[in-house]
């Protein structure tokens, strides 16, 4: 799979996300954001935080392993 290709599969994925979920994904991964950092800018305590993040790694693997409709995938 090329890199464009991956990269788009993952930002699909991620879009899939509930808004909290996503945005602590964003948050985390994309702007190296500690999760107390993230805490403080959605205003959500840290165990949320924690939450979000360990649910929307879990789904993201989900949608990952899934097969594509091309075929492909795992």
């Amino acid at each position: 799979m090329e890199q464009k290709e991956t990269r788009q599969i993952i930002l699909k994925a991620i879009r899939s996300l509930p808004p909290g979920q996503r945005a602590a994904i964003v948050m985390r991964y994309y702007l190296d954001m500690s999760m107390s950092e993230t805490s403080a800018e959605t205003g959500r305590p840290l165990s949320t935080i924690k939450w979000w993040l360990r649910d929307g790694r879990r789904r993201l693997r989900g949608l990952m392993d899934a097969p594509r409709v091309d075929g492909s995938g795992s």
